[in-house]
């Protein structure tokens, strides 16, 4: 691959360069996410460390993902393999983080903590990780009720979280895993590579979402189906940032309106994880009852919040969508 070109893009965000070849450009973006997980620095921060290298290494699964039609079979396999592999060694290490912001989430606070966090959304979605919970401030909750989330928030907080030493070790492991997979895709990738694929590729995410927001419509919001339509809204946000830069506003703007509904999906998912503790964690009985009665409500109202979003987003043409996205890339390279 020829010099790194400076893309102008926020760093750890993928980002097609304005000038060269499109094959280069691509590995281009995808050694540089990858360069960007392994250079965190767990021992100054192992919060934001374990929170860079899960979005880098999502962002490098949702790329090759995209380049799926022109990678080899055996180099596309053996990447997406390690970095799953990767990213799943790394979630024990979140998991303490998100339960503990959920349940803080749950406790009383002033005004509308909705609205709240609505806002956070709004102003830059890729930041945060749902790191204060969903806000849940403005329930008139039981004095039982407020006792328990208490008791399970002072429980989590006694345990000791993971020294930063072990988080460094594992995200080292993790960083080792990743460093040969830039050639190896690299020699999977022919050396002339033109824009129908990526299109196709685009197109293609674009309907896996449809049809998990087509499933939650017809009645299945089940964790799984849930987890799985965060999962390819993440996904197409990532593949459309990579041509935010070079393709201009109105590819920015969508890739905005991308990374705030992943986010409202996000609380989803982390108040679906916050259930789990609840569950494992507490005695059964009438405080338990409410409180998980208390967070199923919760997350129906994010998730149809979540839902419009999604609707307004994906029920369009996915193949048309993905061509003004590439054709506006491409008229911008030079």
């Amino acid at each position: 691959m020829g010099a790194v070109l400076d893309t102008g893009a926020k760093p750890g965000r993928l980002a097609l360069p304005a000038e060269g070849a499109l094959r280069d450009g691509l590995l281009q973006a995808f050694e540089q996410v990858l360069a960007y997980a392994r250079a965190q620095d767990a021992l100054a921060d192992p919060t934001r460390a374990v929170h860079e290298f899960r979005k880098s290494v999502r962002r490098a699964r949702a790329l090759l993902r995209l380049m799926e039609d022109v990678v080899g079979v055996d180099a596309y396999a053996s990447a997406r393999t390690t970095l799953r592999e990767v990213h799943r060694e790394t979630s024990a290490l979140r998991d303490r983080h998100v339960v503990l912001g959920v349940l803080h989430g749950l406790a009383p606070a002033d005004g509308d903590a909705d609205a709240d966090a609505d806002a956070d959304v709004g102003a830059d979605a890729d930041v945060g990780a749902n790191a204060g919970g969903p806000g849940t401030g403005d329930m008139d909750r039981p004095v039982g009720l407020a006792a328990l989330v208490g008791t399970l928030v002072a429980t989590i907080e006694a345990e000791p979280a993971p020294e930063a030493a072990v988080v460094a070790q594992v995200l080292a492991r993790g960083g080792q895993r990743l460093e040969p997979l830039p050639r190896l895709v690299a020699g999977g990738v022919p050396r002339r590579l033109g824009w129908d694929p990526l299109t196709a590729g685009l197109a293609a995410s674009h309907r896996r979402g449809r049809r998990r927001l087509r499933q939650i419509e017809r009645g299945d919001d089940s964790d799984p189906v849930v987890h799985a339509l965060r999962k390819r809204v993440k996904e197409l946000t990532y593949q459309v940032e990579l041509f935010a830069e070079v393709g201009g506003a109105r590819v920015r703007r969508r890739r905005k309106r991308l990374a705030r509904l992943s986010e409202a999906l996000g609380t989803v998912a982390d108040l679906i994880v916050a259930r789990a503790y609840v569950v494992e964690h507490s005695r059964p009985g009438s405080d338990q009852a409410a409180l998980i009665e208390e967070v199923e409500r919760t997350r129906a109202k994010r998730l149809g919040r979540a839902l419009g979003r999604a609707e307004s987003l994906l029920d369009r043409p996915a193949r048309a969508s993905a061509r003004k996205i590439t054709r506006a890339a491409r008229k911008r390279r030079r």
